[in-house]
């Protein structure tokens, strides 16, 4: 006798289901994780770079209450400006991933910008917060990205 009886067949396809049932909000709660990292990642090396453009202070501000560079966020691009404003050209870009909801700190509003004094420090400056971030996706649990 060959081939396979029909309870085989339906206890292979209610196995199969019940892997898929199971298996399916893990792969789900896998890919917002990862996507959670890649936007913290870019995030922290945004922060950097614009810390080390500060430092270098290409500008020459000379108050330290005054932004020497920016991270700014549009849509889902982050950037560094080379001038004081985000709408100039930007020396760095890069693309955050779609799903994550980027924050500010405790607080429910987006992420405009963050700017940096010629210390390197984080200042208030315009619509730039210096709090720290908070990288949230649906049901994972928030990273919180320092700025110092």
């Amino acid at each position: 006798m060959r081939g396979f009886t029909l309870i085989e067949l339906m206890i292979t396809l209610a196995v199969l289901a019940l892997l898929m049932f199971v298996g399916l909000p893990l792969t789900n709660a896998w890919v917002n994780g990862a996507q959670q990292q890649t936007a913290a990642s870019l995030l922290r090396e945004g922060i950097g770079r614009a810390k080390a453009q500060a430092l270098r202070n290409p500008r020459n501000v000379q108050d330290i209450s005054q932004p020497a560079a920016l991270l700014c966020r549009s849509g889902q691009v982050l950037k560094i400006p080379d001038g004081d404003a985000c709408t100039d050209t930007a020396s760095w870009t890069a693309q955050l991933p779609a799903e994550p909801a980027v924050k500010l700190g405790s607080d429910s509003s987006d992420l405009v910008c963050v700017a940096f004094n010629s210390r390197g420090l984080p200042i208030a400056s315009g619509d730039c917060e210096k709090s720290d971030i908070k990288i949230t996706v649906s049901s994972q649990d928030d990273i919180l990205v320092p700025l110092l």
